[in-house]
């Protein structure tokens, strides 16, 4: 959990890898209680030292 926004409000911060923005929305839609949430998307480069996606063959 981070810290609170205001008294007695609270977030939550969670880290999803998604193939594009399309299955990312698909899998938060599916979270429960999405009527109550607000979602904030933020997307992130590559870091270098990201583990390498299997390779088909």
């Amino acid at each position: 959990m981070a810290p609170p926004l205001r008294p007695g409000e609270w977030r939550t911060l969670g880290l999803f890898a998604a193939d594009d923005g399309a299955r990312l929305e698909e899998v938060l839609a599916s979270m429960p209680l999405r009527v109550w949430r607000t979602d904030e998307v933020t997307p992130l480069s590559p870091h270098p030292s990201d583990p390498q996606p299997p390779t088909a063959g």
